[in-house]
């Protein structure tokens, strides 16, 4: 996904003129010093790249900044009014009609906003107007999970394939809901087959312990003595046949066949059994602290979109709980001399 921004005249104020040729090596080297910056606070790869690719996007918008500390805060605002008007670019083709989401605007606003608090952090600038600006809420979205029925085929499928790695793969998926990449950096020496825990390493390298389900650690203990070859380099759990570690998009398209060949309709992906994991975890009794330690977020906030009921849930709930229902079942077993 792409987002083009030709050179225009906003507000009465030229942002490019043709044929002038506006230097971008002060914002660069900005850019230069916040991944530094980044990388020795131990933000993730793909957090440094995000922010570095909306203040590239923002830069461009405002046809080249030359002094960050001109920037003010109507300067993001009509960034904001253009983000929700400009159409996404699917390879080199505008999708007609599609604009782009409510969440990517958010997380847009977010990145710059963060960048310009690191500018002021660091002396770079003396006030950050940006702060001013209100970012846009995200549109409030139910988790997609997989439900009971699909987990019951694609389970019978893994078992049919006596594929040992697609098992404990999907069944550490599904047991702990770690990510996708935090499963891809597993080392044999992170388990601990005694008790039935594993050492995790979340964002920004930060260590977590999660638990096994006893088929779980059965599931990865077939893999690792029967199935698993011999390393070539990183002692690494999960390896191709030919013993180097499997990439995060390799698992995700093992993942997606595995699906497409139980009969699933829907895309089975790593994120769908991580929030899979999170919203079976509070329907069979954890409470929101012990999911938020599990899936390694920093932030109870991040967790409580798993309290949100779907119209299924609601339904179900009160089946169970309708005070009119259960009156019904005590007069009619009263009645009955139970």
């Amino acid at each position: 996904m792409k987002i083009i921004f030709k050179k225009e005249r906003i507000s009465g104020r030229i942002r490019v003129r043709k044929g002038a040729c506006l230097p971008k090596m002060a914002m660069e080297n900005f850019i230069s010093k916040y991944h530094l910056y980044a990388e020795a606070q131990g933000l993730s790869s793909k957090t440094i790249s995000h922010t570095s690719r909306c203040v590239r996007f923002f830069d461009t918008f405002m046809g080249g900044i030359q002094d960050v500390s001109q920037v003010t805060a109507d300067d993001l605002r009509r960034f904001i009014v253009a983000l929700r008007q400009k159409p996404v670019i699917s390879g080199k083709k505008e999708q007609s009609g599609k604009h782009l989401s409510g969440t990517s605007i958010n997380t847009y606003v977010r990145a710059i906003k963060s960048f310009w608090n690191w500018l002021l952090a660091n002396n770079i600038i003396t006030v950050n107007p940006l702060n001013d600006v209100a970012t846009p809420k995200k549109p409030k979205k139910l988790p997609k999970i997989i439900s009971d029925n699909e987990l019951d085929q694609i389970m019978k499928y893994i078992k049919s394939t006596d594929d040992d790695r697609l098992y404990a793969m999907f069944y550490l998926f599904l047991d702990t809901g770690i990510r996708l990449s935090e499963l891809a950096g597993i080392k044999i020496n992170d388990i601990n087959h005694n008790n039935r825990s594993l050492i995790v390493y979340g964002k920004g390298e930060k260590q977590r312990q999660v638990y096994l389900d006893k088929e779980c650690e059965l599931a990865i203990s077939r893999y690792e003595i029967f199935l698993r070859p011999e390393p070539k380099h990183e002692d690494i759990l999960f390896l191709s046949r030919d013993g180097y570690p499997l990439t995060p998009n390799r698992i995700q398209k093992t993942l997606e066949l595995a699906g497409k060949k139980a009969g699933l309709k829907q895309r089975l992906s790593a994120h769908k059994l991580r929030h899979t994991y999170a919203t079976l975890s509070l329907k069979n009794g954890g409470n929101l602290e012990y999911i938020r330690r599990t899936l390694g977020h920093n932030d109870i906030k991040t967790t409580q979109i798993y309290l949100e009921l779907s119209d299924s849930d609601i339904e179900e709930a009160h089946n169970r709980f309708s005070p009119l229902s259960n009156l019904q079942k005590k007069i009619n077993g009263m009645k009955s001399g139970k």
